[in-house]
């Protein structure tokens, strides 16, 4: 769970990097929120089944996401994993010790996530992250979403040697197929 929200600060670093520029200053109120770091979980292991396999189509991706914990689960799960609580509940007095409790299938399910999640994970580089930070900037000011400049980024990253030609072939076909779906726009919106 610890290894989800830290992945989770990406997510969170990269939109206050795009944001930055629109902003006197930057909200950190996100990166420390634990359920902030780990509300993206089920989008990325969505993405992450996508790019590994990409003959799942997008609904059996998304159905297999869906799947995931909440936010509020995670927070639940590790609170009750890591510390012990006492307390009354309806006047008896209840003590709560992670070591009495049987977590082996749900380490084994948040280590199978955090992992989908990590593998995905890698360093970016300056120059990338001005070619980022360049679209965005561009996208809010025509008013439209990143999902919008997905496509550009992406191909002057692979103009530039910074990913792997096609490798973003199955995401744009995604972004293609959301915003098909009447969803243009919905959660990127800068």
């Amino acid at each position: 769970m610890l290894a989800i929200e830290e992945a989770g600060k990406l997510h969170i670093l990269l939109n206050m990097l795009l944001k930055s520029d629109s902003q006197k200053f930057v909200d950190w109120k996100p990166y420390r929120q634990h359920r902030a770091k780990t509300e993206m979980l089920n989008s990325g292991i969505r993405a992450r089944v996508r790019a590994v396999f990409p003959d799942i189509s997008l609904d059996q991706a998304k159905e297999i996401a869906a799947n995931g914990p909440t936010p509020n689960e995670l927070e639940t799960a590790k609170q009750r994993s890591i510390y012990s609580d006492c307390l009354t509940v309806s006047g008896r007095f209840v003590c709560h010790l992670p070591s009495n409790v049987d977590w082996a299938q749900q380490a084994w399910e948040r280590l199978c996530e955090a992992q989908a999640i990590v593998s995905g994970l890698r360093d970016r580089t300056p120059e990338e992250l001005e070619i980022w930070l360049k679209h965005a900037t561009h996208a809010r000011s025509l008013g439209k979403g990143l999902a919008d400049v997905i496509p550009d980024i992406g191909r002057e990253l692979s103009e530039k040697g910074l990913v792997k030609k096609g490798s973003w072939d199955t995401l744009l076909k995604d972004i293609e197929a959301e915003n098909e779906g009447g969803s243009k726009g919905r959660t990127d919106e800068l």
